[in-house]
């Protein structure tokens, strides 16, 4: 006589979710005062370009960036600031540092940035 046993599986599976990998946050007046917008974005190997919202075209005076990547030491990533839209017209400021507060950007930069690239890349 041959037992025979039903096979029963269990698949489990993982998922991890990465809300964002940068964070900028930009204001409107100096000091970090007036209104904000938040933009976001994943570790992608080619430059994520986003525009800043209508209303705060050529209004940027202050931001905060950060690489929430950071603490993972392959990953670094690089911030652009252009005074045209779809990261066009000159850039007014770069920076691959993982944190950056600009209380003020300074006059030759003040009120001209429209979009926002972040490139992030792996480190060997």
């Amino acid at each position: 006589m041959q037992l025979q046993l039903p096979i029963r599986s269990l698949v489990l599976v993982a998922t991890a979710t990465i809300s964002s990998a940068w964070t900028f946050t930009g204001y409107e007046h100096v000091n970090y005062g007036g209104q904000s917008f938040i933009l976001t974005g994943l570790p992608l190997p080619i430059p994520d370009c986003q525009n800043v919202p209508d209303n705060f075209k050529g209004l940027l005076s202050a931001f905060k960036w950060e690489n929430v990547m950071a603490g993972n030491e392959n990953w670094k990533c690089q911030l652009t600031l252009f005074t045209g839209s779809e990261c066009s017209g000159d850039s007014v400021y770069t920076s691959s540092s993982d944190k950056v507060d600009k209380p003020y950007v300074g006059d030759q930069y003040n009120d001209k940035t429209t979009s926002v690239e972040v490139g992030c890349f792996v480190v060997q």
